[in-house]
């Protein structure tokens, strides 16, 4: 099953396992949490194409707890394999405590994104690699998201030392914000763990072009057209899929038709349950999801119901003349229509993965 899923099962069902108190789902990052709702069901049935058109978009988890300035991701093996079309760094500025407002409110902060190129510069700007900047409000907080693709870039592609990320506040004036006036959420803050700074990188990993046939969504088309609140839509769940709507069933089929249909090759429910599977513990959503199986005979002659292939047609016309013969076998169904089943899960205990 996680070959057909193109998944990698980090852990199996054992409540005594060490691993289970490494991985913790609840501290699943808000930002995937969010794009996952805007790209399927709840029944994991994929809707619409993903942002950059990525065909997997992975999430890193800081593993620095406490510092405030400094940043340090771990490049998942998976992602050097693949091409990497986007990658942003998200960090959640908290509120201040103060709710006084002042005429230095209206002002702006600039935030400067620094890669690290030595351990013993992790506390500063200088001699660091300057990656790019956002103008923010005074007052403004929630998630602010920066560019990272060019930084990634190097670390994958050119091989550069991964020594971490350094930002820096500063006011128009070029001086330096304290720490106290503008303070992140940090990995430390428990109470806060979908809130944690993350990298999000977007990457095809599968040559090919994309499904054209993809519905066309408000999530896809504010990417396409490079909507400028397009994070921060998914973040206020703007992009949430609606529920689907079911056909009726058709009344003209009496219950006698429906009977003597299901003599021969019918579509039943198979529900595969990640719970009772014990893979709950890594993969965040869906829960389960309807894969179907198909049971009985094919009837003769081969209807175009049952969309035969010209050689399922010749196979069938020989061994209904031939039934007792060893080397022509009955043909079997096998299925024409497929949907795209989204899944959010852990590849590791620091990196999220939605596919």
């Amino acid at each position: 099953l996680a070959r057909v899923l193109d998944i990698q099962p980090i852990y199996q069902h054992n409540s005594h396992s060490q691993h289970n108190d490494d991985l913790d789902v609840s501290s699943t990052p808000d930002y995937f949490i969010k794009l996952y709702k805007s790209l399927s069901r709840s029944n994991g049935e994929g809707v619409g194409t993903p942002p950059y058109n990525a065909d997997a978009i992975f999430g890193l988890m800081d593993n620095e707890k406490y510092s405030q300035r400094y940043y340090k991701f771990e490049i998942d093996e998976t992602i050097d394999q693949s091409t990497i079309k986007s990658s942003e760094f998200h960090i959640y500025r908290l509120p201040r405590k103060s709710k006084a407002r002042n005429k230095r409110d209206a002002g702006h902060l600039i935030i400067k994104l620094y890669l690290v190129t030595s351990p013993a510069r992790k506390n500063t700007s200088y001699g660091n690699l300057y990656v790019g900047s956002q103008m923010v409000f005074i007052s403004q907080y929630g998630w602010i998201v920066l560019n990272l693709t060019d930084a990634m870039s190097k670390w994958v592609k050119e091989k550069i030392p991964n020594y971490g990320l350094y930002i820096s506040i500063q006011n128009k004036d070029a001086s330096l914000v304290s720490q106290s006036t503008v303070i992140f959420v940090q990995t430390s803050m428990r109470h806060m763990k979908r809130l944690q700074p993350i990298i999000s990188i977007y990457t095809r990993q599968k040559s090919g072009t994309v499904n054209q046939n993809s519905e066309e969504t408000d999530l896809s088309k504010a990417f396409e057209n490079m909507d400028p609140r397009r994070y921060q839509k998914i973040y206020n769940g703007e992009f949430y899929v609606p529920p689907k709507r079911f056909k009726r069933s058709d009344p003209s089929e009496t219950e006698d038709v429906v009977v003597e249909r299901q003599k021969y090759c019918f579509l039943y429910p198979m529900k595969v349950d990640f719970d009772k599977m014990g893979w709950n513990q890594w993969i965040i959503g869906p829960q389960s999801f309807s894969a179907g199986i198909c049971i009985g005979p094919c009837p003769f002659p081969l209807g175009q119901t049952y969309y035969p292939t010209n050689h399922a047609v010749v196979q069938s016309i020989w061994y209904n003349l031939n039934p007792n013969n060893d080397i022509i076998g009955p043909v079997c169904c096998s299925p024409h229509e497929f949907t795209t089943l989204r899944m959010l899960f852990y590849n590791n205990e620091r990196v999220v993965a939605l596919k």
